[in-house]
């Protein structure tokens, strides 16, 4: 299992969303009608470029 903490920035707001295993499980209020549980990464970053958002990997852990 893969947990992926990413950051996404836009103007004004700077949040966090968690993935597992390359689906979304937990998006931050500010994102969540556009950053929705079970999507992709391709999907979220197609979506941050869209909004015209950027967006970073900040931690990503494996367990077992």
């Amino acid at each position: 299992m893969t947990d992926t903490l990413l950051q996404i920035t836009g103007p004004g707001f700077c949040c966090g969303v968690v993935a597992r295993d390359g689906k979304v499980i937990q998006a931050a209020p500010i994102v969540a009608r556009v950053i929705r549980n079970g999507m992709s990464g391709e999907q979220v970053r197609d979506q941050c470029r869209k909004m015209g958002w950027t967006w970073e990997v900040v931690s990503r852990t494996t367990s077992a």
